[in-house]
């Protein structure tokens, strides 16, 4: 599973990132979801927890990609 920019919030209202490392594009509000639904926030531009990856943003695309890649791959 991945979801980059804000896509993570969506991921954690849903639940399935409670108890997982994960970013998102910062604002104050989707810090506050991310907090309010158990994920555990992480200031890096891609995050990689199990098979789920998170992307802050446009930015960290390339990165983004290439983890999904390797994911794939396993």
């Amino acid at each position: 599973m991945c979801a980059i920019c804000l896509g993570p919030t969506v991921l954690a209202k849903a639940g399935l990132l409670n108890g997982i490392k994960a970013t998102v594009f910062r604002t104050p509000d989707s810090l506050r979801i991310l907090r309010d639904n158990k994920a555990i926030y992480a200031n890096d531009p891609v995050v990689v927890d199990g098979n789920i990856v998170t992307a802050e943003g446009p930015k960290s695309a390339e990165t983004f990609g290439k983890k999904i890649i390797e994911l794939l791959k396993k």
